[in-house]
């Protein structure tokens, strides 16, 4: 049961860890930035949480979140998205944003 705990500890410990340090240089960033919308979307923002649906808001609501999420990178250190990417992820998110289906 201690080991158990442990682990957890240690585990948990990891994935803070994950989200709360320098992360790579800008430029290995950069030098990564996946250039297929979706993987790009996985990549940056699925890195420290669980990345929604895109059809889980409306097209109107990503900017402020992908803007927030943008702070949040840079303000814990993780190192911003590289602006290219980050008006493709805004792209992918409107495009496939709740509002933007076609009703079936």
């Amino acid at each position: 049961m201690m080991q158990a705990r442990a682990v957890v500890g240690i585990v948990g410990a990891l994935m803070l860890a994950a989200c709360t340090s320098e992360g790579p240089p800008p430029s290995a960033q950069e030098n990564y930035a996946p250039h297929e919308p979706q993987k790009a979307y996985l990549y940056y923002c699925g890195g420290c949480h669980a990345a929604p649906q895109s059809g889980s808001r409306v097209a109107s609501e990503w900017p402020a979140i992908v803007s927030r999420m943008q702070q949040r990178r840079i303000a814990t250190r993780i190192g911003p998205i590289p602006p290219e990417q980050l008006r493709m992820i805004l792209d992918y998110l409107q495009h496939n944003a709740a509002d933007a289906r076609d009703p079936a």
